[in-house]
C-alpha cells in the first residue's frame, strides 16, 4: 500500500537547526499517489495538489484514476475537503504546474492543458482560481501560438491580478491577468 505522506516540520530553532514533527498524515489509496504541489492559505490550511493512481482510499471519486487531485488539509492534519480537478477534457489533458495561496482566502492553480491533433501535441496555459471552500470561481487557458508547446511554471498575486510564468518553444513568456482572470499584458 502506497500512499501520499504529507508532512509538516516547524523549525524550533534556526540557529540549532532544531526540527519538530507537528503531525504527519498519511492520504491516498493502494497504489502509487504523486503529491506535487502544496501552499498554506489564510485559514492556516494547506492545499495539497497532485496526480492520484489510487482510485480507492482518499482518491475514491477519481474514477479510473483520471484527473488530479487537490485536498485541504487542516492546521491539526485532517483532511476536510477533496476534489477531482478532471484531467481529461475531450481530445486534451490537463496538468497542474503551480499552486499558490490569494489574499481573499482560496487559492490559485496553474497548469496545462496538453492536445493531440494528427500526431503533434499543443499546449495552453490554464488557470483555476478557487475560493477558500474549494469552489471554482473560474477557469481559463491562454493560447500563445498555434502549434506552440506551452510550459506554466508559476503563477504569483500582485496588487492587481496574478502573474504567470513559463515558456512557449524557447522563449519565456509572462502574462499578467486580473483578478477575474482577464488577460492584461502579455510578453
Amino acid at each position: 500500500m502506497r500512499k501520499i505522506l504529507v508532512l509538516l516540520m516547524l523549525v524550533n530553532s534556526v540557529l540549532s537547526a532544531q526540527v519538530s514533527i507537528s503531525w504527519q498524515k498519511t492520504i491516498g489509496g493502494t497504489n502509487n499517489d504523486f503529491p506535487s504541489y502544496v501552499a498554506q492559505i489564510n485559514d492556516g490550511s494547506y492545499i495539497v495538489a497532485g496526480k492520484p493512481g489510487s482510485v480507492d482510499g482518499d482518491f475514491s471519486q477519481t474514477a479510473n484514476n483520471n484527473g488530479n487531485w487537490i485536498g485541504k488539509v487542516s492546521e491539526s492534519g485532517f483532511l476536510s475537503t477533496s476534489r477531482t480537478v478532471n484531467r481529461d477534457c475531450g481530445s486534451c489533458r490537463k496538468y497542474i504546474s503551480s499552486i499558490t495561496a490569494t489574499s481573499d482566502g482560496g487559492f490559485i492553480i496553474a497548469g496545462n492543458t496538453s492536445l493531440i491533433s494528427n500526431f503533434q501535441n499543443y499546449t495552453d496555459s490554464w488557470i483555476i482560481k478557487y475560493n477558500s471552500s474549494m469552489t471554482v470561481q473560474w477557469e481559463k487557458t491562454y493560447e500563445f501560438q498555434n502549434n506552440t508547446l506551452v510550459t506554466t511554471n508559476s503563477i504569483t498575486e500582485t496588487d492587481s491580478g496574478y502573474v504567470l510564468t513559463g515558456r512557449y518553444w524557447y522563449n519565456t513568456f509572462i502574462l499578467k491577468i486580473s483578478f477575474q482572470g482577464d488577460e492584461l499584458i502579455r510578453k
